[in-house]
């Protein structure tokens, strides 16, 4: 499965999603608990499947949901012998078509990997195998990343039927209203062909989104980055009237002030990547009748 790399190899995460809002993404790739921020440097085991068999890495360091909004994810930084390029691994519970797989091309000696699609409660298997410039493969390196149980708040998916020879290829992202007694902040989440979580943010400690209301939910960017418009705090109570760019860890990458107007429901991206975006004009006697077109150049440094 892919859901964050291309379509119909074995599962990919941001890597590229397809699809629309209750979206189904090409892999990865919609409520509240205290996050626990866990750092891992584990090295299980090593294992190399050419000849030669080189050894390339000279320092590593994995990191478990390292934004600290993004359980179910992890990023591994390394420095490697030789210039080399990378192909990441999360081995699925399901056989190869639950696999996620993406491929960082660019020869290099230093890498920040991202790796999403993993499981909660669960020992996750991650391999990253190295390749040179003759695409000879050096070696394979295999992590174990413990992850913590699903939130409460998270639904239980049950898939009824799934005739895979007609599906898309990728996993679905939901832009989850659900919640257990707290209805902020929203999480979106996303799950696989087999009905298994495998990404969600949970903004509950975030200073900014920590009582997340996005309207209509999140959409893919052109960029592979998610995007939404931020309805305010409790169903639009408090107003923030703002539109969001995040990464697949939850981070903000960019964010857009709507001057003179309340942000309502939907916004859309344009071919050239501007923003159309139905709001309320304040002060006006009239709601939800306009739209209006935001630049789309970064406001934050």
């Amino acid at each position: 499965m892919t859901l964050f790399f291309p379509a119909r190899k074995p599962l990919t995460f941001p890597y590229r999603l397809t699809g629309q809002k209750s979206n189904q993404i090409s892999l990865l790739g919609s409520k509240f608990l205290q996050r626990l921020l866990l750092v891992f440097s584990l090295v299980i085991t090593i294992s190399c499947n050419n000849q030669d068999g080189r050894k390339v890495i000279l320092t590593e360091k994995v990191s478990l949901n390292p934004s600290g909004y993004a359980p179910l994810s992890a990023s591994i930084i390394l420095q490697t012998k030789e210039k080399v390029w990378v192909r990441m691994r999360v081995v699925g519970q399901d056989g190869p078509d639950s696999d996620v797989v993406h491929d960082f091309p660019g020869l290099d000696t230093n890498f920040d990997i991202p790796v999403h699609g993993l499981y909660a409660g669960n020992r996750n298997t991650v391999e990253l195998t190295f390749y040179d410039a003759e695409n000879t493969d050096l070696n394979t390196r295999t992590y174990v990343i413990n992850t913590q149980p699903l939130l409460a708040a998270l639904p239980k998916v049950t898939i009824e039927k799934a005739t895979r020879s007609d599906m898309a290829g990728g996993m679905t992202l939901v832009s989850y209203y659900g919640h257990d007694g707290i209805p902020f902040p929203q999480k979106p989440f996303i799950f696989d062909s087999y009905g298994k979580i495998r990404w969600y943010l949970d903004y509950g400690a975030h200073p900014e989104l920590k009582s997340l209301f996005y309207e209509d939910g999140m959409e893919r960017l052109a960029n592979g980055n998610f995007f939404f418009g931020s309805g305010g705090e409790e169903f639009g109570v408090k107003p923030n009237n703002r539109i969001y760019e995040i990464d697949l860890f939850g981070n903000i990458v960019n964010s857009w002030d709507l001057p003179g107007y309340g942000f309502h429901h939907e916004a859309f991206e344009k071919p050239n990547g501007n923003f159309l975006v139905t709001v309320n004009k304040l002060g006006a006697d009239t709601i939800e009748d306009y739209v209006i077109e935001v630049d789309r150049k970064p406001m934050r440094s």
